[in-house]
């Protein structure tokens, strides 16, 4: 919603950062930009990968799966 709203389009990118500014600076949590980042390039029925040592500009990529392969997660704590 934040890019409808401006008068200027900002790359996926750009808004995982903004919003990892704002979850840091207004709402007061300490987190990284992970979650930001798979919100806005990740793709369904593929592996996200994401080198975070790269800043403002991280390579990532979404790596097709074999269709004979699943991958589950599981929260543990």
């Amino acid at each position: 919603s934040t890019c409808l709203n401006v008068d200027h389009i900002i790359s996926n990118t750009e808004l995982a950062l903004l919003c990892q500014y704002v979850e840091n600076h207004v709402v007061g949590s300490s987190c990284g930009f992970m979650d930001q980042m798979t919100c806005v390039h990740a793709c369904a029925d593929h592996l996200f990968s994401l080198r975070c040592q790269h800043l403002p500009n991280p390579p990532f990529h979404n790596i097709t799966l074999p269709s004979n392969i699943q991958l589950f997660g599981i929260d543990s704590g």
